[in-house]
């Protein structure tokens, strides 16, 4: 990289206002400084050493410049330029390039250089339209804008401290860019106007000539908390064909990444437990308290989950209650990878009825054990985490009947929602309304029963779903199945049941 002196240097310099129209030659044996406005019109220059020439005239005329032997001319012009030149042995002439008033084009009938230093948001495309036909234009310690894919760098170089402004990142991963790079040289890469720390640059040589290039930066401590930094690091260290870490290392923004981070049930554990969110849904919308054991599948976005569930209840006048337990296999996937969990869990539901209506409530409880290792509990890596839940609802309606087998049920409650799982944790209340509507007969000594519901919460919740059931009171036996859905705010899902249902 040449030296340029970059401004005036001497002391006194010649200062040129107002018209100098010469028929002589001119000695340029100081830097000479043409104001604004002013108009130098002479037929030769002859440099008297290396010299810096600022124009800012409206009319610059010399009929040749000529620099002398071993010499350096560095010209900023601003203004009206018109001259030749004629370069003495191992002489050269370099235009100066700051801000966009340099950006100025100069007929050279001769071999130049352009330099653009110290500039701060110059369009690299304007300084190559000034310098499209330079030997070399070098950058240095500038920001510039790029539009790589109108440039050719074929004929740049760089030196110091250089950003450039890029909004395609993409368009040029790992492939070379620019070459004749300094070895000192430290480039930024600066995005949407920030610099974009998911980027590096990495310098290589092939055939003589030394190469930069973005790659993608893998080092998370470079842009993550430490701690996570490094837990993506280990993880990527053990197994970087891991679904997550693909995903990470393919974004290409921070907002990519957050995002995929926030979606992750490895990084944000909390999101394993959606899936038991949409159970525990479910469970406080079924109020049933007979003897039973039953089996369920339920299929919420990307969870599938397989239970059983034994449950028995008592009838005492106008009341009755139940207990049940329940046990579940999950299996899921966050997009990324896929994982598993065991569940298990308890229910007490209670109900009171007389004429004027009804009063019911439901509590329960579930402990999830997850099959994944390696997951981030905030501050280091857990493997196998458990989550807990708590949940319940309590109603109160009246029962309308229309006729006598019908029954139209409204209600109005309130429920809640607790889950957590490592250092993260959340409860939710809410309000809910909804409607019971069920169909009873009998025939030939089976009594059948025939229900729909629909429930929507102040949360989000929208749950439908109906229900089968039918019972030999001379055999004590009976069975029922149903199906839900929920639609809320993490998906929609489906919930089958069915049971065997003892009378004692």
């Amino acid at each position: 990289m040449f030296e340029i002196r970059e401004k005036i240097l001497d002391s006194i310099a010649y200062d040129i206002y107002g018209t100098v129209i010469k028929n002589t030659t001119y000695l340029m044996d100081k830097d000479v400084v043409v104001h604004s406005y002013a108009e130098f019109n002479v037929p030769d220059i002859v440099l008297v050493g290396s010299r810096v020439l600022e124009n800012s005239g409206d009319v610059f005329v010399s009929g040749q410049i000529d620099v002398c032997d071993n010499c350096k001319l560095e010209i900023y012009n601003r203004g009206g330029f018109n001259a030749s030149f004629k370069l003495g042995n191992n002489a050269s002439v370099v235009q100066v390039v700051s801000d966009n008033r340099d950006l100025n084009a100069i007929d050279f009938n001769v071999d130049y250089d352009i330099l653009v230093v110290n500039a701060d948001g110059i369009n690299l495309s304007d300084v190559m339209r000034v310098g499209d036909a330079a030997r070399k234009i070098y950058l240095r310690d500038s920001f510039v804008l790029w539009d790589v894919g109108n440039i050719n760098s074929h004929n740049l170089s760089l030196d110091g401290d250089i950003r450039l402004g890029l909004d395609n990142i993409e368009s040029i991963l790992n492939v070379p860019i620019l070459m004749d790079v300094s070895p000192d040289t430290y480039v930024q890469v600066v995005s949407g106007g920030r610099i974009n720390p998911l980027f590096a640059m990495k310098t290589f040589v092939e055939n003589d000539n030394t190469y930069v290039k973005f790659i993608r930066e893998t080092d998370y401590t470079k842009f993550l908390d430490s701690n996570l930094g490094l837990f993506i690091n280990s993880l990527r260290a053990d197994d970087g064909a891991n679904g997550l870490v693909v995903a990470l290392d393919n974004a290409l923004s921070m907002d990519d990444i957050n995002k995929i981070m926030a979606d992750s049930v490895r990084i944000a554990p909390i999101n394993m437990m959606d899936s038991v969110t949409a159970f525990n849904v479910f469970d406080m919308n079924d109020f049933n308290y007979e003897n039973t054991f039953g089996a369920s599948y339920m299929l919420f976005e990307d969870t599938a989950i397989y239970g059983a569930v034994l449950r028995g209840g008592i009838n005492v006048g106008q009341m009755g209650a139940g207990v049940g337990v329940y046990a579940n296999l999950l299996n899921a996937t966050d997009s990324f990878e896929e994982y598993s969990g065991f569940m298990i869990g308890a229910n007490l539901v209670g109900k009171y009825e007389n004429d004027f209506g009804f009063l019911r409530g439901k509590v329960g409880g579930n402990i999830t054990r997850f099959d994944m290792a390696n997951v981030f509990d905030g501050i280091e890596s857990v493997d196998n985490p458990v989550g807990y839940s708590l949940y319940g609802a309590i109603d109160a309606g009246h029962n309308f009947r229309p006729i006598n087998d019908l029954s139209v049920a409204p209600y109005v409650g309130i429920g809640t929602n607790h889950i957590e799982i490592l250092r993260d944790a959340e409860t939710k209340y809410f309000g809910r309304i909804g409607t019971d509507v069920s169909y009873s007969f009998e025939m030939l000594g089976i009594k059948y029963d025939y229900g729909v519901r629909f429930g929507l919460g102040s949360n989000g919740d929208l749950v439908v779903g109906g229900r089968a059931h039918f019972m030999s009171d001379m055999d004590m036996i009976g069975g029922h199945v149903g199906i839900d859905c929920i639609d809320n705010k993490n998906g929609r899902g489906y919930k089958i049941t069915a049971g065997i249902d003892l009378k004692f």
